[in-house]
């Protein structure tokens, strides 16, 4: 017999349904380790129709992860006693690759229908997009790229670039006599100011090579492999010099500041595009036209 708390979560699941939402994973934490006496880490999945725990994460250097995830499904014949099920999963987190190595098929505690164990299938793969199993990944490994990059896209579709506010008009200068000549004072040394860049003008290199023509191919490879880069801008070629040598870099501006471009880089090289964002000296090279150094 479930708990009066698992019964008071079935009701909470069927007004999730009629309103479409998902549970609320603290809430679903509680309802397992209630019924059940699990503890997980973290709830993966959530919905009134399926319940996705992490008991256990256990890191493997130097990129794998064991872990074990409990399954509760809701849609089952009898409602009253979901089905049950504990999944040992082996993931690679660059790959995003997995495969299952065990799955335990069981009832409530035991104690109606049977108890089986299967081994899963050896070979490793790729989870199917919106499934569970690539929900499990996203868990354990954090977003993907194609998340990351379309976040970062976003974040930058909600920061639009403001135009500086329109200087008001100088007064007009009453006549007056020109002053009386004066010995000039002698010259006061001031350090020069340096103007910020204007909002929109940090910009990311994207590949670099003293051959123009490898240049011009890269740049026509980029909006297959960072579709986000729409939302900024066009690439363009930068012709510069190293040791008396031609170097040809291509780079993205129209970021409006640092961070908003080391967030693009992240995504570009989560992908395998290499991707960074120029120290303030060589920026400043760059906009003023006399870049001279690699």
């Amino acid at each position: 017999m479930r708990t009066p708390l698992a019964a008071f979560l079935l009701i909470v699941l069927a007004a999730s349904a009629a309103r479409g939402q998902i549970v609320d994973p603290s809430k679903a934490q509680a309802w397992l380790e209630a019924t059940y006496g699990i503890k997980s880490e973290r709830v993966a999945e959530a919905t009134p129709d399926e319940l996705v725990a992490l008991r256990t994460i256990e890191p493997r250097p130097p990129s794998d992860f064991h872990v074990i995830a409990h399954f509760e499904t809701f849609t089952g014949p009898d409602p009253l006693t979901p089905p049950s099920s504990d999944r040992e999963y082996l993931i690679n987190c660059p790959s995003r690759r997995f495969h299952v190595d065990r799955i335990e098929s069981f009832s409530e505690h035991g104690a109606r229908g049977a108890q089986s164990t299967t081994d899963g299938p050896a070979v490793w793969g790729l989870a199917v997009p919106n499934s569970p199993d690539a929900r499990i990944i996203s868990a354990v490994c954090g977003p993907s790229a194609a998340e990351t990059a379309m976040e970062a896209a976003r974040s930058l579709a909600a920061t639009p670039a403001q135009a500086p506010a329109p200087r008001p008009p100088a007064p007009a200068l009453p006549s007056l006599k020109p002053p009386p000549v004066r010995a000039a004072p002698p010259p006061v040394s001031l350090a020069p100011v340096r103007k910020p860049p204007a909002r929109g003008a940090v910009r990311v290199q994207l590949f670099a090579s003293p051959d123009r023509a490898a240049a011009e191919r890269a740049m026509a490879a980029l909006p297959a492999r960072l579709p986000a880069m729409a939302v900024v801008g066009r690439p363009e070629i930068v012709e510069a010099s190293l040791a008396g040598r031609p170097l040809y870099r291509v780079q993205l501006a129209g970021f409006a500041s640092t961070a908003d471009a080391a967030r693009f880089c992240a995504a570009a090289r989560a992908t395998g595009q290499d991707c960074f964002v120029p120290p303030l000296a060589l920026r400043s090279r760059l906009s003023g036209g006399g870049e001279a150094g690699g």
